[in-house]
C-alpha cells in the first residue's frame, strides 16, 4: 500500500508514498485535481479576483476539513502553476490510457 502524491498524508503516517515505496516512474506521480472554470471571455480582472478568493478560501479550516474528508490536500495552486502541472501530465495521461487499452466508443 502506498500514497499517490508527493507527501504523506498527516492521516496515514505510516503509509510510504509511491516513491518512497519505490515506484518512481511518472505514472506514479499525481495527475489530478480540482479546479474552476470560467468562460473563455470572462475578464481578466474578473479572472485574478476569482483566483485570489479560491486560494483563500482553500487555506481555510473548513476548506482544509472537507478536503481531508475526500483524502484530498487543498494546494491553492495559481491558474498558471495548473496549466503547467497539466500540461505536463499529458504525456503521461496519453501513456497510461495507451496502456490499458481503452478505447472511444
Amino acid at each position: 500500500m502506498a500514497i499517490v502524491g508527493e507527501k504523506r498524508l498527516p492521516e496515514l503516517p505510516d503509509v510510504p508514498t509511491m516513491a518512497e515505496a519505490g515506484f518512481t516512474d511518472e505514472e506514479f506521480k499525481p495527475i489530478g485535481g480540482v479546479l474552476l472554470t470560467a468562460p473563455a471571455k470572462t475578464p481578466p480582472a474578473v479572472l485574478a479576483r476569482i483566483e485570489q478568493e479560491a486560494r483563500a478560501a482553500v487555506q481555510t479550516a473548513a476548506m482544509k476539513a472537507r478536503f481531508q474528508a475526500f483524502g484530498l490536500v487543498g494546494m491553492g495552486n495559481s491558474s498558471a502553476e495548473f496549466r503547467n502541472h497539466f500540461e505536463a501530465s499529458g504525456p503521461v495521461i496519453r501513456k497510461l490510457v495507451q496502456v490499458s487499452g481503452a478505447k472511444v466508443d
